[in-house]
């Protein structure tokens, strides 16, 4: 069975107070771990990528976090 990648996001809620970026990216990891449904086991060499995207304004803001993770293949 070829695993997929899998990627989850994490949303601040609007208006609230900007929360730290280590805080947004483990819940977009931890969203991302939630959805796999890869067998269960260990399962090396998988590459995480993070990413964001952002609202521009004066000050900016990041609107969401991604993390993608990624199987070797």
């Amino acid at each position: 069975m070829a695993l997929g990648p899998v990627t989850g996001t994490f949303k601040p809620r609007k208006g609230a107070a900007p929360i730290p970026h280590e805080e947004g990216f483990r819940n977009a990891l931890d969203n991302a771990l939630k959805k796999t449904k890869w067998p269960a086991g260990v399962h090396g060499d998988i590459a995480v990528e993070f990413g964001v995207t952002v609202e521009v304004v004066n000050p900016g803001s990041i609107v969401e976090y991604r993390a993608k993770l990624r199987p070797p293949g």
